[in-house]
Order: structure tokens, then C-alpha cells, then sequence
């Protein structure tokens, strides 16, 4: 059974009953209270530091660099694509010139 008595009583060798008191938590939770205030703070910092980064604007070269990228790519897409429905189409009609 667990004691609610924040005193506890320990007896002795001589039979006497020793109390002691529970030890005081108040300096470790203020501590732990700072601690947890600083990490808090960093990550403020830390998300204050990329909601910056985020808003800066890109270069304005690498932005025209990256549009022709996606563009050239497109376009090997296109033809790629459209030889190889050249390459079906004369298959087929070989097929067809067999048959």
C-alpha cells in the first residue's frame, strides 16, 4: 500500500521511528522549466530561419534555366513519342503488305 504522506518514517536500529521528507523538486523543475523554454526558443528561431529562406525569390537565371530544362525535356517526350507511333504505323503496314 502506498503512503499519501509526503513524510516518510523509517525506522531505526534503535527501534525509533526516523521521518524524512521527500526532496524538494523545486530547483530541478525550475531548470527543467528553462531548458524546455530555450528549446522552445531555438525552434522558433530554426522555423523563423526557413520561413526566410522560403521567401527568398529565386535567381533569376536558374528560374530561365530550369523553364528551358522542362521545355527541352517536353519536347524529347513529343518525339520520342511520335516515333514510336511512326515505328507502330510502318509495322503495321508491313504487316498489312504481308497479309
Amino acid at each position: 500500500m502506498v503512503d499519501a504522506d509526503p513524510e516518510r518514517k523509517k525506522a531505526t536500529p534503535t527501534g525509533e521511528e526516523e521521518t524524512k521528507k521527500k526532496p524538494d523538486l523545486s530547483e530541478y523543475k525550475k531548470n527543467l522549466a528553462k531548458i524546455q523554454k530555450e528549446e522552445d526558443e531555438r525552434e522558433e528561431k530554426i522555423e523563423a530561419r526557413k520561413a526566410a529562406l522560403a521567401d527568398v525569390p529565386k535567381n533569376p537565371v536558374v528560374e530561365a534555366s530550369e523553364k528551358a530544362e522542362e521545355e527541352h525535356e517536353a519536347e524529347k517526350a513529343a518525339a520520342f513519342k511520335a516515333q514510336k507511333e511512326a515505328e507502330a504505323a510502318a509495322e503495321a503496314a508491313e504487316k498489312a503488305r504481308i497479309a
